[in-house]
């Protein structure tokens, strides 16, 4: 898979899919369509390495017939654009159940970044030109309302 050196692979963990779901939504209202969405599954796969569920298909048949329904989490980074060192360092480091976006071909990551934790995610993987330290999590009263709700009603 072929990239553009000037845009960058952001990687963010969030606690359920409801946060994660709506930092995607913010991502492609601000221009980052290339997404994915995994969770982490109990259960290590195989060398130790846990499994990811691909949510980013929808349809319940294409889920199914999917060749790589075994993936690791570090494939799947690999797979979407993520360095092989960051998936490393990443893979075993996601509880079951956390949910791992990953916005890829992304102009302006400070602003991507943002939205991320804003919506309650934790950054995994930042470029190196992104100060980490100015994305403290803003102590917006809803993130934990939401997450609050999404552990009472889980969506599966």
């Amino acid at each position: 898979m072929q990239h553009n050196d000037l845009l960058g692979v952001l990687v963010a963990e969030f606690p359920n899919r409801a946060c994660a779901q709506e930092a995607i939504r913010d991502l492609h209202h601000a221009g980052v369509r290339r997404t994915w969405l995994g969770v982490a599954k109990s259960g290590a796969g195989t060398h130790g390495r846990e499994q990811v569920e691909d949510l980013g298909i929808a349809h319940v048949i294409a889920r199914w017939l999917r060749r790589d329904q075994d993936q690791t989490l570090y494939e799947a980074l690999c797979e979407h654009g993520v360095a092989e060192a960051e998936a490393r360092r990443i893979d075993g480091s996601v509880p079951a159940g956390d949910c791992v976006l990953v916005a890829e071909d992304v102009l302006h990551l400070d602003g991507a970044a943002s939205i991320a934790v804003r919506h309650g995610g934790t950054m995994l993987v930042i470029p190196e030109e992104i100060d980490a330290s100015a994305f403290q999590p803003l102590r917006d009263p809803m993130v934990d309302t939401r997450i609050e709700a999404a552990r009472r009603h889980p969506a599966r």
